[in-house]
């Protein structure tokens, strides 16, 4: 796995609707993160093209702090 620090230039990524809440918790599209947001997430994959998969569950993000 790549470990992508915030000095690194930008790289495209997208998180699975189903990875900003916790498993059976359900998320609204009015609490999704504005497109262009810093927020705290876990690299879950690297697709071919390099845009990175990301994983923004409260959990997931604790686990790797």
């Amino acid at each position: 796995m790549e470990i992508i620090s915030p000095d690194i230039p930008e790289r495209l990524a997208f998180i699975d609707l189903v990875l900003l809440a916790e498993p059976g918790e359900q998320i609204d599209p009015v609490d999704f993160p504005p497109v262009g947001s810093s927020i705290e997430a876990v690299t879950v994959d690297i697709m071919p093209d390099g845009e990175l998969r990301l994983d923004a569950t409260p959990s997931a993000v604790r686990s790797c702090k």
